[in-house]
């Protein structure tokens, strides 16, 4: 896409899963690209990965914790210090934590609410204002989840973190309307990350394995995800839903939150059902 070259883009989470196809799309169409991740490992690889179609734009790494405050604060100096804009800035750290919500510890819950949401809040505190000093048009990309638009049981804090990043989102985009940046919020399903081995979910009735038997089969390829995320800032969608699993279940919320209650309550009761069964034997 010509639209990014040249253009400055930074992509946090960048080590693995849409964070990294999202960057080999950025760098393939010619943006200027800082990475940035947690775990210094999977930054080292996901840069071969990234420079290995030959971009045309230049490649710098961040390692650092984004629930970090202090250390975002850097990064941004870093950041203008090296590039003196960022036209694409994609929030994209998160953690899945879930379980039964009497059994989950504050701790818990502590943590996905700084890696899901404190993070990106940092992020846009950070990084607007330059963003608004830079002039020119830019763009925030903030991915969630569908669990941001539809609430799923034994994922309270998860989907917790996820509702309040749309609602930040769309916040935003009110506010920053006609101050040339615009704010595309990303809602995927099932896509093949880490997101499940890297976080904590303590699903009754045997349910964890069967999820993640259903993302080994049936979950979409990050590069797939990234593909619409580029498409979408190039649209200036605010809303972008990249997997379908998930719109059937929006959809109803949206038509009859009986309906929509209903179905919820049923699924969690089958989910209980199945976990007293699995004890007694």
């Amino acid at each position: 896409m010509k639209y990014f070259r040249d253009k400055v883009v930074l992509v946090t989470a960048a080590g693995s899963g849409i964070g990294l196809a999202c960057a080999k799309a950025y760098a393939a169409a010619g943006a200027h690209l800082h990475m940035v991740d947690i775990r210094a490992d999977r930054l080292e690889q996901a840069v071969q990965e990234v420079q290995a179609p030959g971009g045309a734009g230049r490649i710098w790494t961040h390692v650092l914790n984004c629930s970090d405050e202090e250390a975002v604060r850097a990064l941004a100096e870093d950041v203008y210090g090296e590039s003196g804009r960022v036209d694409v800035l994609q929030n994209g750290v998160g953690v899945l934590m879930g379980g039964p919500v009497e059994e989950l510890s504050l701790e818990q819950w502590r943590r996905s609410v700084e890696v899901n949401l404190w993070s990106t809040i940092a992020s846009i505190n950070l990084f607007l204002p330059r963003m608004l000093a830079q002039g020119g048009e830019s763009h925030i990309v903030n991915i969630a989840s569908i669990s941001g638009l539809v609430a799923f049981p034994f994922t309270a804090p998860y989907t917790t973190a996820k509702f309040a990043l749309v609602g930040l989102s769309e916040a935003l985009a009110a506010e920053l309307c006609g101050r040339g940046i615009r704010v595309t919020v990303v809602c995927p399903g099932a896509v093949r990350t880490n997101i499940i081995n890297d976080g904590t979910l303590a699903l009754p009735g045997g349910w964890k394995e069967r999820i993640v038997r259903t993302y080994s089969r049936h979950a979409a390829p990050p590069d797939r995800v990234a593909r619409q995320v580029l498409r979408a800032v190039v649209r200036r969608r605010p809303l972008l839903i990249p997997t379908r699993e998930g719109l059937p279940l929006w959809w109803l919320k949206r038509f009859s939150t009986t309906l929509y209650d209903a179905t919820v309550r049923r699924a969690t009761r089958l989910l209980r059902e199945m976990d007293a069964r699995r004890h007694k034997e």
